[in-house]
């Protein structure tokens, strides 16, 4: 993985990670604007903006997973990002 990728996961790796450390900071940088969006579409606005942002940053700027069997990690579909 890349410093800007963004591992899925609940493990230490994934909480220590450099990406998921700029994730959370992005995230919270956008929770007031999303708890008080009034719509559901603008929600999902939001969420693909931040989405957007982080696929735009190179290198990486992935949602990775890691495949428990191979011990590598796969980029995710845009759909579950």
């Amino acid at each position: 993985p890349e410093r800007f990728d963004i591992l899925c996961g609940r493990d230490k790796t994934s909480l220590n990670h450099i990406g998921n450390r700029r994730f959370r900071a992005i995230i919270e940088m956008n929770r007031e604007k999303y708890q008080t969006a009034l719509v559901r579409d603008e929600k999902t606005r939001i969420t693909s903006e931040i989405v957007a942002m982080i696929q735009s940053c190179r290198p990486g700027g992935r949602f990775l997973r890691l495949n428990t069997e191979t011990n590598q990690f796969y980029d995710i579909s845009d759909d579950y990002a």
